[in-house]
């Protein structure tokens, strides 16, 4: 699907850069940004999640990205998230949520509060995915900061 296919391009894009930028294994940065969501690709009655990491064992993906998929597909609020899950679930949040205004034709968007309040949503609450992330403070300003910057870059989910 077009949709799906763009979500994982673009959230690939966003991990391997943050990956680079902050030190992390960039091929599994960039793995976790492509193949969060492959499970798509199989029908069966199982949850995503299972059949994401179904998918890419049954491939022979390496160990680090099956356990880091497997981590992706089973955070819970109030549970520990490694950095580098965390950091896709910001860079996958930003892009599906910048994909759907733009499919509800809102082209006036303010980037710099959508993506303050969308990254916040992910922090802060009582259902909040990455309340115990392991991201350092710094990290996350820096991830923030250039998620804003790439306002250009943004008009390939359009």
């Amino acid at each position: 699907n077009k949709r799906e296919y763009k979500r994982a391009i673009h959230t690939a894009h966003f991990t391997e850069l943050f990956a680079n930028e902050f030190g992390y294994d960039p091929v599994l940065m960039k793995g976790l940004g492509f193949y969060h969501r492959i499970g798509v690709l199989r029908e069966d009655e199982t949850s995503l999640a299972v059949r994401t990491v179904a998918l890419v064992m049954d491939e022979g993906f390496p160990d680090d990205i099956v356990a880091a998929l497997k981590q992706y597909g089973e955070v819970k609020a109030g549970e520990k998230v490694s950095a580098e899950v965390s950091i896709t679930i910001i860079a996958d949040t930003v892009i599906v949520s910048l994909m759907d205004e733009f499919s509800k034709g809102n082209k006036d968007l303010d980037m710099n509060k959508f993506i303050d309040k969308t990254i916040l949503g992910l922090f802060s609450g009582k259902n909040s995915l990455l309340k115990k992330s392991a991201i350092p403070y710094n990290d996350l300003e820096e991830i923030r900061k250039n998620l804003k910057g790439e306002r250009i870059y943004y008009d390939f989910l359009r």
